[in-house]
């Protein structure tokens, strides 16, 4: 999801506006914003994106393991309440899915 300052930084011709908010488009289930494996507007992404991988589910900290960046980054571990709630990635799902995805994320 995505400010409106967000969206005119990134492109109106690459956001999707829904009922729900504004999204960076995807080309299938990768981010339309990708030009060879890496972000084509790396400085003016927006906070999920600069997030990533870090989540804050119910005012704990967690990572995407899957993320090739968790191996080879020095960065330091963010302070949790600097990142946004867990919540805020799936605005207008259902509760029922957003407890079934917090329960997948954290085994």
């Amino acid at each position: 999801m995505v400010s409106k300052t967000e969206a005119d930084k990134i492109g109106l011709d690459s956001i999707m506006k829904t009922k729900k908010g504004s999204f960076i488009k995807s080309n299938g289930s990768t981010c339309s914003l990708l030009e060879k494996g890496l972000c084509s507007r790396y400085p003016d992404r927006p906070k999920g994106c600069r997030e990533y991988p870090w989540y804050n589910i119910d005012g704990k900290l967690y990572y995407d393991v899957g993320c090739p960046g968790m191996k080879t980054d020095e960065d330091d571990r963010p302070d949790v309440k600097d990142i946004q709630p867990f919540e805020n990635f799936f605005p207008g799902l259902p509760r029922l899915l957003v407890r079934v995805i917090k329960k997948i994320c954290t085994r």
